[in-house]
């Protein structure tokens, strides 16, 4: 079966699904019925976004924090908390509209500072996340799901100037 439309949860069909022939062909009429032995229910099984607008807080770090290119500051976990129903294989792609070229997982920041953006790890606080790569979270429990990441300053430039900083990041979620 594939969707190929919005379909409520708890719809259900039964019976015949397909009914086609074809002319004749090689001396044969070729003629198929498709019929569904009992019925068949849609369960939609999702996620709700407990927050919204997650907003992960990086503390103040000086310049001398850092110590060329490619350096760290600050590394900071936070969670997307998700309330689910069980049944479904949850995957998440993180992205950004502002990635930093050749840098994994860093985002180009707005505000005054210079030098420096915002890169994201998964869960073992240590492997950059990939934008645009969806990741297997996996199965769905009934209840809350917290999904762990981290943020942290990451030199890009030969200086840092100082300053505020925003990053944003997006993440979709899918089922299958």
């Amino acid at each position: 079966l594939v969707k190929t439309g919005p379909i409520a949860d708890g719809t259900t069909i039964q019976g015949s699904l397909a009914d086609f022939m074809a002319g004749k062909t090689g001396g044969s009429i070729a003629d198929a019925v498709i019929n569904l032995a009992g019925t068949v229910t849609f369960t939609a099984p999702a996620c709700q976004v407990t927050t919204s607008n997650i907003i992960v807080t990086l503390p103040t770090v000086t310049s001398q924090a850092f110590s060329g290119v490619n350096s760290v500051a600050g590394t900071t976990p936070f969670q997307i908390k998700l309330t689910c129903s069980s049944g479904a294989t949850l995957r998440m792609t993180l992205d950004t509209a502002t990635p930093v070229a050749g840098k994994t997982g860093v985002i180009a920041p707005s505000g005054g500072a210079s030098g420096v953006g915002v890169q994201l790890l998964d869960s073992s606080g240590v492997t950059p996340v990939q934008f645009g790569v969806v990741k297997t979270i996996g199965a769905t429990p009934t209840g809350q799901l917290s999904i762990n990441y981290f943020a942290r300053y990451y030199q890009t430039g030969s200086t840092v100037g100082a300053g505020l900083l925003s990053a944003t990041a997006t993440f979709t979620l899918s089922y299958q």
